[in-house]
């Protein structure tokens, strides 16, 4: 077979770069070459498939840079039908994070239309009104890029959340939730991860100043760190606003601690695949009475005992994207 090389948004090299994304670049076939994207890179048009994960990114920026990139947007788009690359979007959330202006998001309207291939991360995500190009590949496990588990024992008194710290994710409530637990019987909880901004990191700082369990670790935690601070705790607690994917959740899962999240599907669906005892659930806000009875119930996890994740090996989840790839080359 021909080599194929792929331009992947975000870049799937440096210090970084998110995991997952990585992770697909570094568990391809050989004769797949993955290549960081930029702008004269995609306008070269140098590469056979154009894979992005979060195309408002390549959007943003200062008001200058913002106009840069939207032009260039709009003439890669162009330059790709011209050229018959085909282009793929992994759509990780049905709508960004941070709300889009009008003008972004009739440029994302124009990529969705532009796309030759959307992947979806579960069953639930799929549309109604499919494509013929629209396929499923669950997020996968880290254990490619985070190593070997170590035999290390969780302080059972300690839960995590970790990753970009970013307001969707309801880090006020975990704090509140531990501040609400009588102060005798309160767990340790760790915050770990860069702000997104540092008016939300000075909020959290207020949030959790009266608290003595409260840990802030406010900056970018290396790999080798975060795995560490993980296996750490016994809960890894993710009380997003709403909830569609976390490549934190798989991380926890990876690493070989159960996760505590905000009910819906896809986290349904992922409890299906890894059992039960990993994925808990909780409707509404987050409330000490919850963190507490899900801290009980992963105390209760046997020493040792992993989750199933072989539907989500790194193998199996770069395979599929090879095949896709190669569909989209000979189409």
């Amino acid at each position: 077979m021909r080599p194929i090389r792929v331009i992947s948004s975000p870049p799937a090299i440096g210090a970084r770069t998110n995991a997952y994304v990585r992770m697909i670049a570094d568990s391809t076939s050989p004769d797949v070459t993955t290549v960081p994207f930029s702008w004269p890179g995609a306008l070269e048009g140098k590469y056979d498939v154009m894979h992005v994960h979060w195309p408002e990114l390549l959007l943003r920026g200062t008001p200058v840079r913002r106009l840069f990139r939207r032009a260039a947007f709009v003439a890669v788009l162009a330059a790709n039908r011209v050229r018959g690359i085909p282009m793929v979007w992994t759509a990780h959330n049905p709508t960004p994070h941070e709300r889009s202006s009008r003008s972004e998001a009739r440029l994302l309207g124009l990529w969705d239309r532009a796309v030759s291939a959307r992947v979806f991360l579960s069953n639930a995500d799929m549309p109604v009104e499919r494509r013929d190009r629209d396929v499923v590949i669950v997020h996968g496990d880290y254990a490619t890029v985070f190593g070997t588990l170590t035999d290390d024992r969780p302080d059972p008194d300690q839960v995590i959340s970790f990753g970009l710290l970013r307001p969707y994710k309801g880090l006020e409530s975990l704090i509140a939730a531990v501040a609400n637990i009588d102060a005798s019987s309160r767990p340790r909880a760790v915050l770990a991860g860069h702000p997104a901004d540092p008016v939300y990191a000075r909020k959290l700082e207020a949030l959790g100043s009266g608290v003595a369990e409260i840990e802030l670790d406010l900056r970018y935690v290396p790999d080798a760190e975060l795995a560490r601070l993980v296996r750490a705790s016994m809960l890894v607690v993710l009380p997003y606003r709403e909830m569609h994917h976390s490549g934190a959740a798989l991380l926890a899962l990876t690493l070989g601690r159960p996760v505590l999240v905000t009910a819906s599907e896809t986290m349904r669906e992922l409890a299906s695949d890894v059992g039960e005892d990993w994925v808990l659930r909780f409707e509404g806000e987050l409330t000490g009475e919850v963190l507490v009875d899900a801290l009980t119930r992963a105390r209760n996890i046997p020493q040792g005992a992993l989750p199933d994740l072989s539907r989500r090996s790194a193998a199996v989840i770069a395979r599929q994207h090879v095949d896709l790839y190669r569909s989209l080359v000979r189409a």
